[in-house]
């Protein structure tokens, strides 16, 4: 087996302190994080009866509507960023 004259660096160690996470939250960061868990269930909560209210039993439709939308805007950001990813490649 031969050995060749290569030199193996290792990456700089970082202090052990920086190297370990924190387990602080504030107050700011724990009702952040409250209200970023709460605020999609908070929103379904209140707006599924506001349209089946409005819509009465074309509800589900309503909600089918809303899906097949909201899929068409996804896929158009989709077609966005292939196109620029295309564009960064040619370049």
């Amino acid at each position: 087996m031969a050995l060749n004259n290569t030199c193996v660096v290792s990456p700089p160690r970082m202090p052990v302190k920086s190297r370990r996470f924190q387990r602080k939250l504030g107050l700011a960061e724990a009702v952040a994080l409250s209200l970023s868990i709460v605020g999609p269930t908070m929103a379904m909560a209140f707006n599924v009866p506001l349209v089946v209210r409005a819509a009465g039993r074309a509800a589900p439709l309503a909600f089918a509507i809303g899906t097949v939308a909201l899929g068409i805007v996804a896929r158009s950001f989709v077609s966005f960023s292939e196109r620029d990813v295309k564009k960064l490649i040619e370049d």
